[in-house]
């Protein structure tokens, strides 16, 4: 029978005109159960109007208790150094006696006095409010000057019961016997709240799926019942998600749920906000669609802009502001090319296109997720450097430089690790250390999920999500319009080493040239899709892939253009004149093009260093 309390919208309002008569003392008495600590100072009860008359009992961005009354000397204040537990119930109690001053009590028993004295001078016209705050304030650890002018009234996230206000001071035996006579049966009424990913379910393919976090914060959403993505592996036990809770932005997700996601290109001005999907906490300007879906490869499209806190876009003479079409084209090998085509008014002031983070859930810290160890860096030759966090200083590269990397190895504390591959003439570049007193790793819990404009919070507790950056790869970026600029890399998840990634980099990035053709023509790789076209010229169209050491070939994609067969006649595979059975090795599927004519898309698991000719039959 309590009621639960979102974060940041409820609140039970008390008329003014019928708050009790607290002239002659004051006790506030409540049951709390914190599901998150709060933002700044969330009220439990308030009846003091922000700095005016009156009093209120708070919880601060660490959990401790914050007990404020107006006295004829001004207003007195008394914080508790415990803190309250997470997730479970604790009677609360706040004591002003007009001759001995400010108490508080946890289970009933003294955590901190204060003296005052004199009658509590109580607000008028002000009402109580129950769960929310009256004064507004940022978030405490804000950093950014331009967060800081946002300005929100901080409210209780969780379970609030049994609230009760007195007109006179309650003795300590009075508190302690008040909180025997109402124990609750389970005392660890709440769970840490879990991003949700969905679960594998042994397929390969994606979903439109309404994926629930938590029933206050997913009430307060305005979307129908299928706002999300999940991609399935049946291969592998992982997950690609495009959630709202990141801003829709591809978020990877290991066999045991330890997020990576990225960010939006991203741009600013001096003294204002960075302009970037995570400061899109609405999803006013993000949006995902499925292009393709079948057993051979998922097709996700991503259109988002990058906006201030305030909703608003940095623009210049054509007023449109920064613009992402992002197309994402997953294979069953849990390999995701992410490809951007970046609408920009100035393209040489967008600071990143990419920024991976990884995503702690609630509870966890960013050491719970990754090893000090946290990132290995590789090139095209097989040479890797690893970079160490260990001493609290920030990173520590344990091996000796090296040049060309184009490749960024995540070492989480899960068999699937988290990768990035970028093109030839990517770099890579450690971050430094923001706020050392909480982990060892940069931590912010501004994104995801929260819905406060902020764009810059340092973490202080594990208490809800939070992201952290250990460093960035700097992708090549291909100017291909006035404003306009194109982005391709491969993100993705495997049980391999960095250095085990290597042909696979290679097989992507300098792919396996076509040498010979037979009932096809205008065959070519497209970066962008991991991906060889062609046009069937006639019934059986041929195409030897030339592999080698160099360019070896990792998993084939052939979208074939021209396919004149039914779709309930799917082709047939040889490979090097073997016939190959349908199954996890041998995928395909139908989609249309632009102008409705039919692709076949066909997926081959198979890895190769030597030319291999791969052929495509019409079943008869």
């Amino acid at each position: 029978t309590c009621l639960a309390f979102d974060g940041y919208t409820s609140v039970v309002t008390a008329p003014s005109a019928n708050a009790p008569d607290v002239s002659g003392g004051l006790t506030v008495e409540a049951w709390v159960a914190p599901q998150e600590y709060a933002n700044s100072s969330a009220a439990i009860v308030d009846h003091s109007g922000g700095d005016a008359n009156g009093y209120s009992l708070h919880m601060d961005f660490l959990g401790r208790l914050e007990f404020r009354v107006q006295t004829p000397d001004g207003w007195k204040s008394l914080t508790t150094s415990a803190q309250l537990p997470l997730l479970g119930w604790t009677h609360v109690a706040a004591v002003y006696d007009p001759a001995s001053g400010l108490s508080i009590y946890m289970n009933g028993v003294a955590a901190g006095t204060l003296s005052a004295s004199g009658a509590l001078v109580d607000a008028t016209g002000t009402d109580i409010w129950i769960g929310m705050s009256h004064k507004k304030e940022a978030p405490n650890g804000t950093v950014r000057p331009f967060s800081r002018s946002f300005l929100s009234n901080m409210a209780f996230d969780g379970l609030i019961d049994e609230v009760r206000i007195y007109g006179r001071g309650l003795s300590g035996s009075e508190i302690a016997s008040n909180r025997a006579a109402m124990v609750p049966a389970n005392l660890r009424p709440l769970q840490y709240r879990v991003m949700p990913s969905g679960t594998p379910d042994g397929t390969f393919g994606a979903r439109y799926e309404k994926l629930a976090y938590a029933p206050a914060w997913d009430n307060m959403w305005r979307v129908g019942d299928h706002p999300d993505i999940v991609v399935r592996f049946d291969r592998h036990p992982v997950r690609m998600v495009f959630w709202r809770g990141t801003g829709y932005g591809l978020s990877t997700v290991s066999e045991n749920g330890i997020w990576v996601s990225d960010q939006s290109p991203e741009n600013w001005t001096e003294g204002q906000s960075f302009a970037e999907h995570m400061s899109d906490k609405h999803c006013r300007f993000s949006h995902v669609r499925l292009l393709e879906n079948t057993p051979a490869r998922v097709v996700v499209h991503w259109r988002v802009a990058s906006n201030m806190i305030d909703y608003n876009l940095l623009t210049t003479n054509d007023r449109w502001g920064d613009w992402t079409d992002e197309y994402y084209t997953i294979y069953p090998d849990a390999v995701a090319v992410r490809y951007q085509e970046v609408r920009a008014n100035t393209p040489s002031r967008l600071g990143e296109v990419i920024q991976h983070e990884m995503l702690n859930q609630p509870g966890t810290r960013p050491e719970d997720n990754a090893y000090d160890d946290m990132i290995t860096v590789a090139n095209l030759n097989g040479q890797t450097q690893r970079y160490d966090w260990s001493s609290g200083k920030g990173p520590v590269s344990l091996d000796p430089p090296i040049s060309k990397e184009n490749i960024e190895y995540m070492n989480l504390k899960a068999n699937y690790k988290h990768y990035i591959i970028g093109e030839l003439g990517s770099s890579w570049k450690a971050f430094g250390l923001w706020n050392p007193t909480y982990s060892k790793f940069s931590c912010w819990n501004h994104w995801p999920v929260s819905q406060f404009p902020d764009d810059d919070r340092d973490t202080r507790w594990p208490d809800r999500p939070s992201s952290a950056c250990a460093g960035n790869i700097y992708p090549v970026r291909h100017n291909i319009a006035t404003y306009q600029q194109q982005v391709i890399d491969l993100y993705g998840l495997s049980t391999a080493t960095a250095a085990g990634l290597v042909p696979l980099a290679k097989s992507w990035a300098q792919a396996p040239p076509i040498n010979s053709l037979a009932d096809c023509q205008g065959a070519a790789y497209v970066t962008s899709e991991r991906a060889y076209h062609l046009t069937a010229t006639g019934t059986a169209p041929s195409v030897r892939i030339a592999a080698s050491a160099a360019s070896p070939l990792v998993n084939l994609c052939l979208v074939v253009k021209g396919w004149t067969a039914p779709a309930t006649a799917p082709a047939r595979l040889l490979i090097d004149g073997v016939a190959q059975s349908a199954g996890p090795d041998f995928r395909q599927g139908i989609v249309r093009d632009t102008a409705g004519n039919p692709l076949l898309v066909v997926w081959v698991a198979r890895e190769a260093t030597a030319p291999v000719t791969f052929t495509l039959l019409a079943k008869p």
